[in-house]
């Protein structure tokens, strides 16, 4: 039996688009993943709100049948 090995680097190359950008001082940051139908977004905020102490660490995924950083 002949056959190739493949290494974890190869074997785990997805498509992938990030976009990061800072409002005040919370950070958005958007990381777009090709899977087999479609693609899945995740989206985590975090930072401190604007005139407050309050910590936020809010991740959000969903999926889109096109990829929403595309622009």
């Amino acid at each position: 039996m002949v056959g190739k090995a493949v290494d974890s680097a190869e074997k785990n190359n997805k498509e992938r688009w990030e976009f990061s950008k800072e409002i005040g001082r919370l950070c958005v940051r958007k990381v777009v993943e090709k899977i087999d139908n479609g693609f899945l977004l995740t989206t985590n905020v975090y930072g401190k709100k604007e005139g407050s102490d309050e910590y936020v660490d809010k991740t959000n995924k969903t999926f889109h049948k096109e990829n929403p950083l595309a622009d």
